[in-house]
C-alpha cells in the first residue's frame, strides 16, 4: 500500500492541524459546481480568494 508523503515526510502521522495547514498552503481545488463560489465575484476572483485569505492568515 502506498504511504502518502510530502517532500519525503510521511504525512499519515501528522496532526490534523498540520495536514490542514499543508492543504491550505500547498494544494488547491476548483469545483465544477457553483455552490462553492461566492456570488457576485468573477471566476478569477473566486479562484484567487483562497490565496488572498491565506496571505491574510500568514501576515498575522
Amino acid at each position: 500500500m502506498a504511504r502518502p508523503s510530502y517532500r519525503g515526510e510521511r504525512i499519515a502521522c501528522w496532526s490534523e492541524t498540520k495536514r490542514s495547514l499543508l492543504r491550505g498552503s500547498e494544494f488547491g481545488m476548483l469545483s465544477q459546481f457553483g455552490q462553492l463560489m461566492v456570488p457576485g465575484l468573477a471566476v478569477v476572483e473566486n479562484v484567487t480568494l483562497p490565496l488572498m485569505l491565506g496571505e491574510t492568515v500568514r501576515r498575522r
